[in-house]
Formats: structure tokens, C-alpha cells, sequence
């Protein structure tokens, strides 16, 4: 009569462990983003945090403007306060570009023909994004009846 051969339970513990932590590393294998991918994902999160600095501005602007008349001093300040806003919003968005461009440079994983494509295109993001700050905040001054003088912007492009 043949016998049966009967593993011990610890052998097929290990048998067992083995083979799911093989699987585990075949899914995360698959699943894993790449840094070409992840790369990508760093310059569509820019785009939207550049929005988030750009619409709430817009808000901002659009309660300086569409407050009563008011006086000539009144209007001074309100440009004064338009362009504080304004170089804070630009300060933002240049501190995203910095953080994304950090996080593009810091990635091994991809070439650098992909490297400069992504870089490029958060200075694109970036440049759309203070130009949109720019060119609300000239409206908005010329809305309160700002002198020419004033209407432009102080910082350059970048």
C-alpha cells in the first residue's frame, strides 16, 4: 500500500507565504505607477493648484470692483490692495513651480528628453498662470479708475 506523505503545517506556512508574497510583488509590479507616468501627474497637479491660485483671486478682485463708488483715496487703496494680492498670488504659484519642478528633477526613472518635455511644460503652466493673475489684476485697476501709470505689471515674466 502506498503511503501518503504528510507535510508539516510550518512547511506549508512558509510554502504558502512564499508564494503571496511572490504575487504581491507581480501586482505591484503592474499596478505601480512609473516615474513617467508619476511625472505627468506632477504637471497636471501644477495646472490644477496654479487654478486654485487663479480663481480665488478672481473672487478677490471681483469684491474690490464691484464695491460701491467710492472716493479717490478709496480707489488708490483698492489698487494698493489689488497689487499686494496680486504679488501674493504670483509668489504662490512660483513656489509650485518650484515644488513640482523639484519633484520632476528628483525622478530617476525617466529621460531626459521626458525631464525637459515636463519642465518645459510647467513653465508654460506657470507663465499662463501669472499672466491670468496680470491681466485681472490691470482690469480690476482699470475698473477702479486707476491713472496708465499704474496699470501694468511691476514684476517680470519668468
Amino acid at each position: 500500500m502506498a503511503s501518503v506523505r504528510q507535510w508539516s503545517p510550518s512547511f506549508v506556512v512558509a510554502i504558502t507565504l512564499l508564494v503571496a508574497g511572490a504575487a504581491g510583488v507581480v501586482v505591484w509590479q503592474l499596478w505601480r505607477p512609473n516615474d513617467v507616468a508619476a511625472s505627468e501627474q506632477v504637471v497636471r497637479e501644477l495646472a490644477a493648484g496654479i487654478a486654485k491660485q487663479v480663481g480665488p483671486f478672481r473672487r478677490q478682485l471681483r469684491r474690490i470692483t464691484n464695491a460701491p463708488a467710492i472716493s479717490p483715496d478709496e480707489s488708490a487703496q483698492a489698487v494698493r490692495k489689488v497689487d499686494e494680492l496680486a504679488a501674493d498670488a504670483i509668489d504662490r504659484i512660483e513656489q509650485l513651480e518650484e515644488e513640482a519642478s523639484a519633484q520632476i528633477e528628483a525622478m530617476s526613472g525617466i529621460s531626459l528628453k521626458t525631464q525637459d518635455n515636463r519642465l518645459g511644460r510647467i513653465e508654460d503652466r506657470v507663465r499662463e498662470g501669472i499672466g491670468a493673475i496680470k491681466t485681472a489684476a490691470d482690469e480690476a485697476k482699470m475698473s477702479l479708475g486707476a491713472p496708465s501709470d499704474q496699470i501694468g505689471t511691476e514684476r517680470e515674466e519668468p
